[in-house]
């Protein structure tokens, strides 16, 4: 929890055409609120909103554990905006000690991917070594996903993550580390189906279950980028507004992460290489 400090300004100065003006000002504490006294504020807006809040999504996982636990493992909250009252918990499983980043642009530059192809702007991304040629990127957004992930490796802002450990196999505790090169790999892949807007949470596994090709499309990549360390891995699959996941509108999620277990999650990753982490 953080707390705010008490901000005591002293002085004012105002330039008022060319005359310097000096005034005293005063000061009032600035504090952060409580977990609970938010919690329950943004529950009042929701309940006088709901449509503009929506409940925690269900994980991808789909039914892996009984009820009362949700698919990740923990019972569900309500969405606050807020992280979760409570330390984060570590269940024993693979942490990424020393990640890497690939990032696919899935279907850019294929005929409808976006609403309105006359205002496609191509873009040549080039991130060091690293290049890729976006036949559409209205917006720009493609090329500020490259550049982010290119200038946070090794930040202050980055730095949060090396708080956080795993059990490594001896026993030892490993931290995460916070490398310079984070981005490892730029693909525009304008070559495989993309258009996820036809597919489904509950379809059967394979192209017409939007998990199963989300992750045929990871494994795609790290055939393509010839990526031997899995364990340290993670495939961003970047959608174009057309072709995008359309199970997040109606479960209210914007992106998720899932880590591929085939014999799993009823069977959705069958076939697919496992141990593949991907982010869509």
């Amino acid at each position: 929890m953080l707390y705010g400090r008490l901000l005591g300004v002293t002085a004012a100065l105002a330039l008022v055409g060319s005359v310097i003006v000096s005034a005293s000002a005063s000061a009032n504490p600035i504090r952060m609120p409580t977990v609970s006294d938010e919690i329950a504020r943004q529950k009042a807006i929701v309940a006088a909103h709901q449509a503009l809040t929506p409940p925690a999504p269900p994980c991808p996982e789909n039914g892996m554990l009984p009820e009362p636990f949700s698919n990740c493992g923990l019972p569900e909250a309500p969405a606050t905006t807020l992280p979760y009252p409570t330390n984060m918990a570590y269940w024993g499983g693979h942490v990424q000690v020393t990640p890497k980043v690939y990032i696919v642009y899935f279907g850019w530059g294929e005929p409808g991917a976006f609403p309105t192809s006359d205002r496609c702007k191509a873009q040549t991304l080039s991130e060091g070594a690293l290049t890729a040629r976006l036949k559409c990127d209205p917006e720009g957004a493609g090329a500020r996903m490259a550049d982010f992930v290119q200038q946070m490796g090794g930040t202050g802002w980055a730095g949060v993550s090396t708080q956080f450990t795993q059990t490594g196999s001896g026993g030892q505790v490993e931290h995460i580390t916070n490398p310079s090169d984070v981005l490892a790999g730029i693909w525009a892949d304008n070559t495989n189906p993309a258009d996820l807007s036809k597919t489904s949470a509950e379809g059967e596994p394979g192209p017409a279950n939007t998990y199963s090709d989300l992750a045929a499309e990871a494994a795609r990549a790290a055939r393509h980028f010839h990526v031997k360390d899995l364990a340290n891995a993670n495939f961003v699959i970047a959608q174009p507004q057309q072709f995008s996941d359309p199970n997040a509108y109606s479960s209210g999620y914007c992106a998720f992460h899932d880590y591929t277990q085939p014999g799993l999650e009823h069977g959705i990753y069958n076939g697919i290489t496992a141990g593949i982490a991907y982010t869509n």
